[in-house]
């Protein structure tokens, strides 16, 4: 084989002709293969080395050269850091300038976290949480008390407004439970949920109200609350 032979190289383009036999092995995400005097090479992406590869002949050796020989192919990322770098982006930081910061997509996360972990609305005033939200996020402006509120009842009627429109399109019956609760100043509060087999037949269950019950907490006055938190859905 003489010393010019590299320039005499036929790239191999898959036809519809060949296309029956398709090339399942992950080693050919790294190699292509080419002709060379008719004879058939596996050329590597990264290092450009030519290992034969007629038909029949198996990848093992491709795989070999990747893994162990081959010196400019790229390293395995560590699985952890894309974890981190997936995170950073659900976290809100800018990462090559592809992050837009949402001033009231923030405020919304905010009022979100109050209350999933029944925060105080007055958190937004405390020294510590607003030099971390400015470490965080420079350009988040902070909300007053007042504005959290506003934003904690808009999530609630928006979310009543979906169940709402959830609930009239099912066709099969709701079933109500109540609970009671007692806050730490003794008022007694009524939670009633609803339970319903959605289409997929999967068992679906939402909070239709919360709503104090003043005392005594008589079977009349529970069952006064329980009819009146129905009124107002209107579904009973």
């Amino acid at each position: 084989m003489s010393k010019d032979i590299s320039d005499i190289v036929e790239i191999e383009e898959t036809s519809e002709d060949n296309s029956k036999r398709k090339r399942t092995s992950e080693a050919w995400n790294h190699f292509k293969r080419v002709k060379v005097e008719g004879i058939q090479f596996a050329e590597c992406n990264y290092c450009k080395t030519r290992l034969k590869a007629p038909a029949g002949y198996g990848t093992t050796h491709l795989h070999k050269h990747y893994e162990k020989v081959c010196k400019k192919r790229p390293r395995k990322t560590d699985i952890r850091q894309s974890f981190l770098k997936t995170n950073k982006k659900v976290s809100g930081e800018q990462e090559l300038g592809t992050h837009i910061f949402n001033q009231e997509e923030a405020r919304r996360e905010l009022a979100s976290m109050v209350i999933l972990h029944d925060y105080t609305l007055s958190v937004v005033d405390h020294i510590g949480f607003r030099r971390y939200s400015t470490c965080l996020q420079p350009c988040f402006n902070m909300i007053s008390r007042n504005t959290l509120k506003g934003d904690i009842l808009k999530i609630y009627k928006d979310e009543r407004t979906k169940y709402y429109n959830l609930l009239g399109k099912i066709k099969c019956r709701i079933a109500i439970t109540t609970d009671m609760w007692t806050s730490s100043n003794n008022k007694g509060f009524m939670a009633v949920t609803g339970h319903f087999i959605d289409d997929n037949w999967t068992l679906q269950n939402c909070i239709l109200r919360f709503l104090y019950v003043p005392a005594p907490h008589t079977a009349e006055v529970l069952a006064d609350t329980l009819v009146e938190s129905l009124m107002d859905w209107n579904r009973s």
